[in-house]
């Protein structure tokens, strides 16, 4: 029974997008268009448990909340925060894989980056701008199975659900022309960031959880302009989710800000 409704989760992550709840650590909110939407924001209580439980009693709140204001059973989409998903992109010479390979394929590449406990996960599979650089994303699937029992107890089911990194991609508009760049999506204590162009993503990770954006993201961006020589400046696309990068980066890292909302 748990495997078949795994398995139904899996196939909502890949259906169409409708505006959102994002699920954090600290709070839920909704989402539209991939924005913040503060008319509808709840504080989790602390966790008890797995890491997500303040986060999964607070989706029971709501639940119930907006089935006594709408009368009937609403059909969110799940955002799941970058806390709880871990993000590879798989290399261009993999070779020819079926696509049910390539999820065994990212799978390997995420337990291999991350732990064995990613092993029982689910993955994601975003192609993007081409077949080459592939986003692969994994949700725990206790965290999924966790979600269910909250839905199905509250008499709903999820439209969608998305990790938060893949979410905000789908609903950018970059206005480069294709050249490198990076992308960096922020939340209180965690940032994903990747490097992405004509091509696709060239990588995407997770670095230094716990300290604060503006601090995580200069360590990054110093980092890879040592490691990729920039030259002149590249863009860095940023989105940030409930934290913001408040302090000026310093001028000698070579890159240009776009701050997209």
């Amino acid at each position: 029974m748990v495997k078949q409704r795994l398995k139904k989760f899996a196939a909502l992550l890949s259906r169409p997008d409708k505006p959102a709840l994002l699920i954090s650590p600290k709070e839920i909110l909704s989402l539209s268009k991939g924005r913040p939407d503060k008319a509808l924001q709840m504080t989790c209580p602390a966790a008890d448990g797995r890491e997500w439980a303040g986060a999964i009693a607070c989706l029971s709140q709501w639940c119930d909340r907006q089935k006594a204001a709408q009368g009937k059973p609403v059909e969110p989409a799940i955002v799941i925060s970058n806390h709880w998903v871990r993000y590879v992109v798989l290399p261009s010479d993999r070779g020819s894989l079926r696509r049910s390979e390539e999820v065994e394929f990212a799978r390997a590449m995420i337990v291999e980056r991350y732990g064995a406990e990613w092993e029982s996960s689910t993955v994601r599979l975003s192609r993007g701008v081409s077949d080459e650089g592939i986003i692969a994303a994994a949700i725990p699937d206790a965290l999924l199975a966790d979600i269910n029992n909250v839905m199905t107890a509250s008499g709903m089911r999820c439209s969608a659900i998305h990790p938060l990194f893949s979410h905000t991609l789908d609903h950018a508009r970059f206005p480069g022309s294709g050249s490198p760049a990076l992308v960096a999506c922020v939340e209180p204590g965690r940032m994903v960031i990747g490097m992405v162009g004509k091509d696709g993503w060239s990588w995407v990770q997770s670095p230094l959880s716990g300290l604060k954006p503006a601090v995580t993201l200069e360590r990054e961006l110093s980092r890879e302009q040592s490691l990729f020589a920039v030259a002149g400046e590249m863009p860095l696309y940023l989105f940030e989710h409930g934290a913001s990068v408040d302090q000026a980066i310093d001028p000698a890292l070579q890159f240009v800000i776009h701050r997209l909302h």
